[in-house]
């Protein structure tokens, strides 16, 4: 290009580009209006839409605020998570980030409390110590003899 005055060439991009918001606005509405907490499997994932939504939704003039996120996650949560979310609500977050940082924790805590579940389930039984051979200062017979028990008494 031969155009050398910054501001011919920055009204030349806008002319060219400017139509874009036009395109992306309805569709990122769209996105916004169906976007649900609850149909991503984690935390983050959800985070990064709805932060891209919001810049989509900035760069075509429309702000969402804290609120706005708060309710949107509010809102759409699993019905299994209500009343969690209900508590959240009390805390009256005001900062998006807050509530997500609180999210972040419980998802953390709850991937631990299911891996412990998946390595022992409830209702199995608790595996034997590694140092289950010496019971109250006595040698584990796995013979069946104990003491008082067989020949040679106190020898187990």
């Amino acid at each position: 290009m031969d155009i050398i005055d910054p501001s011919i060439l920055w009204n030349l991009l806008k002319e060219i580009f400017d139509h874009q918001k036009t395109f992306i606005l309805p569709s990122t509405r769209d996105q916004w209006r169906t976007l649900r907490f609850h149909d991503f499997k984690k935390v983050n994932e959800y985070n990064s839409t709805l932060f891209r939504i919001c810049l989509q939704l900035k760069y075509c003039g429309q702000e969402v605020t804290d609120e706005d996120m708060l309710e949107k996650t509010y809102s759409t949560c699993h019905a299994a998570n209500i009343t969690l979310m209900q508590q959240h609500r009390m805390q009256k977050f005001t900062i998006y980030s807050e509530l997500n940082a609180c999210l972040l924790v419980l998802e953390q805590n709850n991937d631990l409390l299911m891996k412990n579940h998946e390595s022992r389930p409830i209702g199995s039984l608790a595996l034997p110590e590694a140092n289950a051979s010496n019971i109250n200062g006595h040698q584990n017979n796995t013979c069946g003899r104990r003491r008082g028990h067989g020949r040679g008494q106190g020898h187990g």
